[in-house]
Parts: structure tokens; C-alpha cells; sequence
């Protein structure tokens, strides 16, 4: 609080007393046309410095006896201050400005601890969600991968003894091309006249005992435009004669029997074994296109060299 200017004792320094005098001569009351000098009653607002009368300070009279006996040079940290109207409402309203933003600022860092909290559950949950999906994705792949894996193992197993069975089962067989049909309408006079050129055939160039069929038959009917004869399914008695027609069949080329010279001899394959063997001649007829003397033996393809056996 700036003390009154009637607060200036008469010992107090005279060169101060009139230059405040000589100032306070030019001063009037903030809320009043009064003149403010030294032996006017007033009080100076410590917050904007502007000269307050008696009357408008509103102070007791008794109050500012009191305070008019605090000397200038005694204000101190611990002197009281005094604020005129209009800043002790600034100062209210700064205050109460200051308590909303506290306020404000309070309910700002709650809302941003909820956010923050509601942002944290979500993750949570989001990361909790998004495991149970993998983990349930990744249990369902294991089950399929799983159950393909035993389907697959499965499927080959399968056809892998399917296989095995079929090759079992085409073990004494064999199948001749180009055998001449006779033209008759019994068909156990046809079949017998089959049965007797495959057994002459044997004969021609196994040179050995007799060759035992259990049957022989055709594997389909002869079409009126393929000059081809119908190919001809024989089943050896004994694998050891099927073994040995097949060791010579390069001697059929050879024969002066017409009726036999032009016969081929061919293992009874099965589908697999049809499929490696086309791809065999496809793989020999591009190696001829390409310029090479190749050969199909014991299903591999040869290249043949100068100075060696033609190919078959």
C-alpha cells in the first residue's frame, strides 16, 4: 500500500516532501474531480499508482489515522498493501479468471486421462481381439494344413498301392500289335487262330518249349478305316516265357514270315506307366528332330553314335 501524503512527517527529508509536493500539486482523484497535494486525505493504489480522496477510498476515517502514522521509509516485505476499486475488481476478476483456467485445466487432464485410459483399453482389447484371431486362424491353418497333409499322404498311399496292384496284375501280360485277325464270324475260331500265331511267333524266336496262355483277347474293335489290326492282350502262363518273348522280340524284324515279321511286342502298362512312356517318345522323336540318331531301350532314350546299332 502507497502510504497518504499526509503520512510525510515534518522531519522527513525536505528536498523529498517538495518534489512530491511539487508532483502531487498536478494529481486529482481517479474516481472524482478532487485535487490531490499534501494535505489532501488520500491513499496511492499500489496496482496502477493512481491517487485515490478519503471519501472515494471509502476508508474509516479511524482506518486511515492508522495507516497516515506509517512512515514512506518504513514500507517493507511485510507492509500492507491497498488497492483502489477498480483494480481490487481486476484483481477479483483475474482471479476468478485464474480459478476457471485451474478449473479447466483440471477437467482437461481428467478428460485427457479417460482418453487416454479409454485409448489404452481399446488397445488392450484390440490387442487381445487381434491375438484370439490369430491364434484361432493359426489353429484352423495347423487343422487344415493338417488334415490336407493327411489327405494328401493319403491320396498317395492310395494310389501309390493301386499302382503296385495294377502292376501286379499286368505282370504275365502282354500286348501285340499288328497280329492279322482271321475274318470270322465264331469267336472262339478267332480267338484260337490267335492263340496259334502268338504261340508260332514264340516259337520263331524263343526257340524253346511250348508257349502256355491262359487267355488271349482283343482290346477293342477294328475300325473299317485303320488298316491297324486290333491290338492283342495275351496272359502268360509263366512270367519266365513273358520274360523271355519280350528279351527277343528284336528278332521278329527279322523273320521271312510275312504274317509275323510286322508284330510288335509291348508290355501291359498301366495309365502311369503309359504317360512316362509317351513322354519317352516324345522326348526320342524331338532328339530325331533335332538331328540325333536316338533309340527307346529298357525306357530310357539313347543317343546313338557313329559305328553303332540303329535305332529301333
Amino acid at each position: 500500500m502507497s502510504h497518504p501524503k499526509n503520512t510525510r512527517s515534518a522531519s522527513a527529508n525536505a528536498e523529498k516532501t517538495a518534489e512530491k509536493g511539487a508532483r502531487n500539486k498536478r494529481s486529482k482523484c481517479t474516481f472524482c474531480p478532487a485535487k490531490i497535494d499534501d494535505l489532501t486525505p488520500a491513499m496511492n493504489c499500489d496496482s496502477c499508482g493512481n491517487w485515490v480522496c478519503l471519501k472515494c477510498s471509502k476508508l474509516p476515517q479511524a482506518l486511515y489515522n492508522e495507516l497516515s502514522k506509517t512512515s514512506s521509509d518504513e514500507i517493507g516485505e511485510n507492509a500492507i498493501t491497498w488497492y483502489c476499486a477498480v483494480c481490487k475488481n481486476m484483481a477479483a476478476d483475474i482471479k476468478s479468471v485464474n480459478k476457471n483456467i485451474v478449473e479447466l485445466r483440471r477437467l482437461n487432464n481428467e478428460k485427457l486421462a479417460n482418453v487416454e485410459k479409454k485409448i489404452s483399453d481399446i488397445e488392450t482389447s484390440v490387442k487381445e481381439t487381434v491375438k484370439k484371431e490369430v491364434d484361432a486362424a493359426k489353429s484352423e491353418i495347423n487343422e487344415s494344413v493338417q488334415k490336407n497333409l493327411s489327405n494328401t499322404v493319403s491320396y498317395l498311399v492310395d494310389s501309390r498301392l493301386k499302382e503296385m496292384d495294377d502292376r501286379k496284375n499286368r505282370s504275365q501280360n502282354l500286348i501285340f500289335f499288328h497280329v492279322i485277325s482271321l475274318d470270322d464270324e465264331n469267336a472262339q475260331t478267332r480267338k484260337n487262330h490267335d492263340t496259334e500265331r502268338i504261340k508260332t511267333l514264340y516259337n520263331e524266336i524263343v526257340d524253346d518249349e511250348e508257349f502256355l496262355i491262359k487267355t488271349c483277347f482283343r482290346l477293342g474293335k477294328k475300325k473299317d478305316t485303320d488298316i491297324r489290326e486290333v491290338p492283342l492282350k495275351v496272359v502268360c502262363e509263366a512270367k519266365s516265357q513273358r520274360r523271355k518273348f519280350l528279351q527277343n522280340s528284336t528278332k521278329i524284324s527279322k523273320l521271312a514270315n510275312p504274317n509275323l515279321k510286322n508284330i510288335v511286342i509291348s508290355r501291359d502298362l498301366t495309365a502311369e506307366q503309359r504317360k512316362k512312356s509317351k513322354a519317352k517318345l516324345q522326348e526320342k522323336k524331338d532328339l530325331e528332330a533335332s538331328g540325333e540318331n536316338a533309340r527307346l531301350r529298357f525306357g530310357n532314350v539313347d543317343v546313338v553314335e557313329d559305328g553303332e546299332e540303329s535305332p529301333s
